[in-house]
């Protein structure tokens, strides 16, 4: 199959419209991501006296809560590039998949670090070349490792 490349002017010309026309939807994730972050410094604050154990776990809650909610604006994306009609209750569906997908976040910000730290090449190779994995587990792929591989997939010939 061969694939027809995509320009930013028409990337663009197609996400404005949905953008405009769902700006209420994409403002309620928005806001959710940002009520989460004030829920989590009204826990360390009021916490401080229990020291740095709830700091990290209530960090940690957070990042695997706002990786959850992630997956499920990308689910919202692909569905809205679909034709779908998505709603602020399907960005709830995916958080089970918040852990793995901030492992994958995590391991991706590895891989690119120490690319970068060796020689800024290979860090900027790996950033292109595995940058669609969250992309791919959105769109249904389970596996960790497979999703990674996908984005290898499709980005190549890509260049930075």
């Amino acid at each position: 199959m061969k694939r027809i490349p995509l320009t930013i002017r028409q990337a663009f010309s197609f996400a404005w419209p949905i953008f405009k026309k769902r700006f209420g939807l994409f403002s309620a994730v928005l806001l959710t991501i940002f009520g989460a972050w004030v829920a989590l410094e009204i826990v360390v604050i009021a916490g401080q006296r229990f020291g740095i154990f709830l700091w990290a776990v209530a960090h940690l809650a957070f990042l695997v809560f706002v990786a959850g909610i992630e997956v499920g604006f990308l689910r919202l994306c692909l569905a809205l590039q679909n034709g779908g009609e998505p709603t602020f209750a399907d960005t709830f569906t995916h958080l089970a998949m918040g852990p793995k997908f901030f492992a994958g976040q995590m391991l991706y910000l590895l891989m690119v670090a120490i690319g970068l730290l060796l020689l800024l090449v290979p860090g900027v190779y790996l950033a292109v070349r595995y940058a669609l994995f969250a992309v791919c587990m959105a769109a249904g792929e389970t596996n960790l490792m497979r999703s990674f591989q996908q984005s290898a997939i499709l980005s190549t010939g890509a260049k930075a």
